[in-house]
């Protein structure tokens, strides 16, 4: 595996668990105004 492939797997990987982090944060606000 080259360098440039390595680097593009790593973004993508990061990218794709930071949007899975954001989409719980935002699941949790949800559940949290429908008991408020």
């Amino acid at each position: 595996m080259n360098l440039a492939a390595g680097i593009e797997s790593h973004l993508t990987n990061n990218l794709c668990s930071s949007l899975t982090r954001r989409q719980q944060i935002n699941q949790q606000e949800k559940s949290n105004e429908i008991k408020n």
